[in-house]
């Protein structure tokens, strides 16, 4: 900008000629307050008498660049600001928003960059017997790069790795910024140039040198070099040292005695280093060092002289740190993925002698591709087959038979077909040990069987309508026979539903058996017809058994009339009438016993549900939350009408009479037996007789079910 004599003030420089400045606005800065920008130049406001307005100038991030005084109707102007480059992008400025105008008033500026992205290069080595690409060859930090790794015919690649370029073997690239002694012959900067034939030699036995890497690493492996003559003065080796790093903003502040260095690791009263010439001895560090770019090493003392040397220092990285991790492709074995860190990134691949082995599915399409060494057999997981409506799907092999390879080769899986409707029942039988149920005898093809998702679909009356039950056949009770296998499944009913037929079949997605039905009553006649206690070991087994499932069918019977359901086919039909009759039954049992209760909490009373599985509940009132447990069952807590209810599920027929002792909050407060429940219900006299009834079979079966077997 050129300033004119006869705006230019004296306190700058004589009246005469003329004065050029870079900008309006350093010009500003120079003459200071009392000075406007007019056009191109800067004049004092004593020279104008147009109004004047404050223009800011602002950064993308909002931050004030500068302010200027301009006057009205001029259009202001402002060097271009620049904006860092980060590890991703450069920045170019991209004009002002809004668009500068000639002033009317206050006016603010920011500025506007366009971000360039900073392109790292990927450079692919040449290999023998195929070729390495990269796609793209050059990325942005974070971006994805695909390579690709494509060996010539009749070869495989053996290896491929990348790793960043800086780095070589993972020894870490240092200069030498400072350190005890002099640079040149024998200084410190000759610890750190790579080579062994030069040394750094003190002639005192402590000092110190300061290195600076090419970028932040985490030290975890280090090395030193013994000197040329060590063997002649092994007491010249190092003791004791220390190793120190820190991230410095200038090379500037890497001084020796900066409080920003932090201890890396140490070694006190080293006994490694030994008195041999050109010898390197390795040193690992400990735990998980934090990445630093300068490093410091303090020697504190050498083995037994004043002067001290070492011919070469070496700092390590973990391998993990600059290589960069490749991802393989699942479906091609030439790809690999890995994103770009923020500098160069250099492939490198190695191929051998073998074959692409591609392995088809019996409708020849591609199940994968491996890479194989040339004389290694190639393998491969057996591949499924997904059933479908009539058959079941088994891998049987692959054609041609696996050879060992020598060059590309294609494999094409085999399955075998299993009609899926192959399951069948061989027999029945029923649970007599508390809760009542049928087991199902099942024969199963393998295909079946080893399922992870078939099923067994139980439907079961209840009532009016019916219920389903499923068990994975993965968890089926497994019985062996001479050369025959089992699988049994049990499905329990409630006693008033023993002659109701229970359906089972096998599903698999879809229905792949027929559907198999049986009850409760069709075992127990079978059971009382052919016990025999002088026939065989199965007839014999089978009379032990009829007290307990007469007992049963009674149980079941007087159910049946007491819930109304099936009436006209009852349980015990095929009992003789004396059988069928209950008699007068008194039951003999202590009252429960209430303990301390807890305060506030009252024993309200119980019932007993005779359903599939025997359940005694016992009720509680409390204004706290109670906590029920009890030794050897497990305790369901629920709540009801006001009621807290603890209800011990799946007590066993032989059971009944037992008495159970319930914890509440952890103290032993409340003793009762299903009977007490039983006997209250026989001692009330305005008890309904049906239900009555019902709980003298229930005792009955106890007394058979006790007795059975003890």
């Amino acid at each position: 900008m050129t300033i004119t004599n006869s705006y230019y003030p004296k306190a700058y420089g004589t009246e005469q000629g003329t004065q050029t400045y870079a900008t309006g606005n350093e010009l500003k800065a120079l003459l200071g307050d009392g000075w406007v920008i007019y056009g191109s130049k800067a004049v004092p406001k004593c020279f104008t008498t147009a109004p004047c307005y404050t223009v800011t100038w602002k950064n993308d991030n909002g931050t004030v660049i500068d302010t200027v005084e301009v006057e009205e109707n001029i259009v202001p102007n402002h060097t271009d600001p620049t904006k860092t480059a980060d590890e991703k992008y450069t920045y170019t400025f991209a004009g002002w928003t809004p668009e500068v105008v000639a002033v009317t008033g206050d006016a603010t500026y920011t500025a506007n960059f366009t971000a360039v992205p900073i392109l790292y290069d990927v450079i692919c080595e040449n290999a023998d017997y195929g070729t390495v690409t990269a796609d793209p060859n050059q990325a942005a930090k974070d971006t994805q790069v695909t390579i690709t790794a494509e060996p010539d015919a009749n070869y495989v690649l053996s290896t491929i790795e990348a790793h960043k370029e800086y780095v070589d073997n993972r020894r870490v690239h240092l200069t030498a910024l400072n350190g005890s002694g002099n640079t040149g012959n024998e200084g410190y900067d000759k610890l750190v140039d790579g080579r062994t034939d030069t040394k750094w030699c003190l002639q005192y036995s402590y000092g110190y040198i300061i290195v600076k890497a090419e970028k932040a690493f985490a030290l975890n492996e280090y090395s030193l070099t013994t000197a040329n003559d060590t063997q002649t003065y092994p007491g010249r080796n190092w003791k004791s040292w220390e190793i120190y790093g820190a991230n410095f903003t200038s090379d500037n502040y890497a001084v020796r005695d900066s409080a920003e260095w932090q201890l890396v690791t140490s070694v006190t009263d080293d006994t490694q280093l030994n008195g041999v010439n050109f010898t390197q001895y390795d040193y690992i560090v400990s735990g998980t060092p934090a990445e630093y770019q300068y490093y410091k090493v303090e020697l504190l003392s050498t083995k037994s002289n004043n002067i001290s040397q070492m011919s070469e220092l070496t700092l390590r990285y973990p391998i993990s740190s600059y290589d960069v991790p490749l991802t393989p492709n699942s479906a091609d074995p030439t790809k690999y993925t890995f994103d770009m860190p923020d500098e160069k990134v250099i492939v490198s691949a190695e191929f051998v002698p073998g074959g692409t082995i591609t392995w088809n599915n019996d409708d020849g399409s591609v199940i994968n591709k491996t890479q194989v060494k040339a004389g290694n057999v190639p393998t491969h997981a057996a591949p499924t087959k997904a059933d479908d409506a009539q058959y079941i799907y088994t891998f049987t092999g692959w054609t041609p038979e696996i050879t060992s390879v020598t060059g590309d080769a294609e494999y094409t899986a085999t399955f075998t077909a299993e009609p899926k409707s192959v399951a069948s029942v061989s027999g029945y039988s029923i649970n007599l040990e508390g809760d009542i149920g049928i087991n199902f005898y099942m024969e199963l093809p393998n295909a079946i069987a080893n399922s992870t998702t078939a099923k067994v679909h139980f439907t079961i009356p209840t009532g009016t309508g019916s219920t389903n039950k499923e068990i994975d056949v993965k968890d089926a009770i497994i019985v062996k026979s001479g050369n025959k296998t089992y699988y049994v499944f049990k499905c329990q009913v409630a006693a008033k539903e023993m002659t109701s037929e229970i359906k089972a079949q096998i599903i698999d997605g879809n229905p792949v058996s027929d559907e198999f039905t049986y009850s409760v009553k069709e075992y127990a006649d079978y059971l009382l017809t052919h016990a025999d206690e002088n026939g065989t070991d199965e007839q014999k087994a089978y009379a032990k058994a009829v007290p307990l499932v007469k007992a049963m069918l009674n149980y079941g019977a007087y159910s049946q009339l007491y819930f109304d359901k099936n009436t006209g086919k009852l349980a015990n039909a095929i009992l003789d009438e004396a059988d069928k009759m209950l008699g007068d039954v008194t039951i003999n049992i202590s009252d429960p016993v209430i303990g301390t209760l807890p305060n506030g909490v009252t024993f309200e009373g119980s019932t007993l549900s005779l359903k599939s599985e025997t359940t005694l509940s016992l009720y509680f009132k409390s204004s706290d939350t109670l906590e029920f447990a009890y030794a050897d069952y497990n305790v369901e807590k629920a709540t009801s009408g006001g009621y807290q209810i603890a209800r011990i599920r799946g007590i066993q027929a032989a059971h009944i009479g037992d008495n159970f002792t319930l914890k509440i909050n952890g103290t032993y407060a409340v003793t009762y037996s299903p009977l007490n429940y039983c006997k209250n219900v026989l001692a009330g006299q305005t008890q309904n007789e049906k239900l009555q009834n019902v709980v003298k079979a229930f005792y009955l079966y106890w007394q058979a079910a006790k007795k059975h077997f003890n």
